[in-house]
């Protein structure tokens, strides 16, 4: 599309229609008001003017057109705001640079599907057992209709004839997963007689299922998810991502569940950034999906021994990756699900904004949890969990305050638990639990050099590229992760991008560039627009250089440790003098 095209289709927008499919909106003369999706706020300072064409927050002070609230509202660059904008308008969308999604048939047969699964649940009188099961489960009408919940039919080839009879190929329409072929060599569904939960992801395209039974059989699994399909990776989506962005972007948390109807439960409690995985643990790359929206998360899983350990892993996995995490642990091995039930949403949503709690104090809770200590074993057993909990902390105030603590719930002095403690803390040979502990990142001067490289590359393509041309032969001095990270940015994301966006970048790189892009926020974080300058960058590339030719050097040397050959000894210092005279003359001019 060119610039008039894009006028056009900005001015023939109607952006209170737009912006009304995230924020509920008041008229208010000739404007519209509601509560920001940009910010936490009480009081609408959110605006919306029809005439100007424009959104303007006095909170936050986001302001902007269509295209631009789309880009904020849904995390996107420009051409994928373009490409929605002309969808909500009904326009085609032509750009030389677009390429169609190879998926977009898949896309359809989904959607499809999940329209058919939702009128059929909503309309046919066959569904009636299955509405009252999801009312007895607190599901309400705005509840079925936000998620978009759906009821398989009780015969194997309903989904089958629908899509067929709309032209859809049999092959299509089972690598979707929807259909399988049986003993017969006849394609019969997979989902018969479930309630249908869809799996989106971010662009609201229906992905899979996880379908629940609701009627009692032991010969049944409760849940059966959708099989990873050429959409679908259960390892790469979170349900309710979909709807939980803006409520992200406003609150910059989310809060993870161990299961769909804990995530339910949160959003009728108005905690609508709940999410989850699906029927696995939650991995490296959803935790990258997350940290494209946040670095802070919320882990709220089951309260029984199942949900702790996994909490545990869990919070071992985010710290990895730079987040702040916080917990929150409830009562009596409830989950979600079954707190709302018991006492409500208001109750639910009260308990959990209350008891918001860092990892360190979540473990230290945790492992005095139901605990035996009359027994002697167990007793010694939580002491040195409880010990190796509070030497993690880089605080001395704070490990007196838990040391202080726990000498409290024990009955016994201060000093003898203090006692106790420096006994284990100095014993070499101790036994450690698998515990988080903070990052402590090596003061190392020559690490903080490529770091700051990497990060004088990120300021701009052009830096990036004279930076290569000068480095290039002494990539290797960087660390493992620094190369992967350089590499990432310079031969791959560069390639492509004449910009650096951050959250297009890191969707795009390994586990170890994403490591390494953590530690160097660790890193540099507090110097970050401070002390960054055009002669530092200079310096940082001669000391670089430097280091390369003392690499050199080294292994010049050690060479020359373990060869007999005096001439080829001889030639060794002759190349490390060159070496060094070189790296002189160099610096001199």
């Amino acid at each position: 599309m060119n610039k008039t095209e894009i006028d056009n289709l900005i001015k023939q927008t109607d952006i209170v229609s737009l912006v009304s499919k995230y924020v509920k909106l008041e008229k208010q003369g000739k404007n519209y008001k509601g509560l920001c999706p940009f910010h936490n706020e009480k009081s609408p300072s959110f605006f919306v003017s029809p005439e100007k064409n424009l959104f303007n927050c006095f909170g936050c002070h986001t302001i902007g057109g269509p295209i631009e609230f789309i880009k904020k509202i849904e995390n996107v660059e420009f051409p994928e705001a373009l490409r929605m904008l002309c969808e909500f308008n009904g326009v085609k969308y032509t750009n030389s640079n677009y390429k169609p999604d190879p998926n977009e048939i898949y896309y359809k047969i989904m959607g499809t599907a999940k329209e058919f699964y939702n009128k059929f649940l909503l309309n046919d009188v066959s569904s009636t057992n299955a509405l009252n099961y999801l009312k007895s489960r607190g599901i309400t009408d705005e509840i079925i209709n936000d998620f978009e919940i759906g009821l398989a039919p009780n015969n194997y080839d309903t989904i089958y004839k629908l899509l067929t009879d709309m032209n859809y190929l049999e092959y299509d329409i089972a690598d979707c997963g929807l259909i399988d072929m049986g003993d017969n060599n006849k394609y019969h569904d997979l989902f018969v007689n479930r309630i249908m939960f869809p799996i989106k992801d971010e662009r609201n395209n229906t992905l899979g299922f996880s379908a629940r039974i609701y009627i009692k059989d032991p010969n049944q699994p409760k849940y059966i998810n959708s099989r990873d399909t050429k959409i679908y990776r259960k390892s790469q989506v979170l349900f309710n991502l979909n709807l939980a962005k803006s409520a992200i972007t406003k609150k910059n948390r989310i809060i993870l569940h161990e299961g769909q109807m804990d995530v339910i439960a949160s959003y009728k409690s108005d905690l609508k950034e709940a999410i989850c995985s699906l029927g696995t643990a939650i991995g490296d790359n959803q935790v990258k999906l997350i940290a494209k929206y946040t670095k802070n998360i919320i882990i709220a899983f089951d309260g029984d021994k199942a949900g702790i350990e996994s909490s545990k892993k869990t919070i071992n996995l985010f710290k990895k990756y730079g987040f702040n995490v916080h917990l929150v642990l409830l009562p009596d091995g409830k989950d979600p699900d079954e707190y709302v039930a018991m006492y409500g949403t208001d109750s639910y949503r009260e308990y959990f904004e209350n008891n918001i709690i860092d990892e360190v104090e979540y473990l230290y809770r945790v492992t005095l949890l139901n605990k035996n200590l009359n027994d002697k074993n167990e007793f010694n057993k939580v002491k040195k969990e409880i010990f190796n909990i509070i030497h993690s902390l880089n605080s001395q105030i704070e490990e007196e305050k838990y040391l202080r603590r726990f000498s409290e719930f024990l009955n016994s002095s201060y000093d003898a638990v203090l006692n106790d403690y420096n006994k284990l803390v100095n014993n070499k040979n101790h036994g450690e639990v698998n515990i988080v502990r903070p990052i402590n990142l090596k003061k190392d001067f020559n690490r903080e050099i490529e770091l700051r490289l990497i990060y004088y590359g990120m300021k701009s393509k052009k830096k990036a590229l004279m930076i290569d041309n000068e480095i290039r032969n002494a990539l290797d001095v960087f660390s493992s992760g620094s190369q992967s990270l350089w590499i990432s940015l310079v031969y791959s994301y560069y390639e492509d991008h004449d910009e650096f966006d951050e959250k297009v970048f890191l969707n795009g790189i390994s586990d170890e560039a994403f490591k390494q892009y953590t530690i160097l926020n660790e890193v540099l974080g507090k110097s970050i627009n401070k002390d960054f300058n055009d002669e530092d960058l200079d310096s940082c590339i001669e000391k670089i250089k430097d280091m390369k030719a003392e690499m050199k050097n080294m292994i010049l040397h050690e060479k020359n440790l373990t060869i007999d050959d005096d001439t080829e000894r001889s030639r060794n210092l002759d190349m490390m003098f060159k070496n060094k005279k070189s790296r002189e003359k160099h610096k001199n001019n």
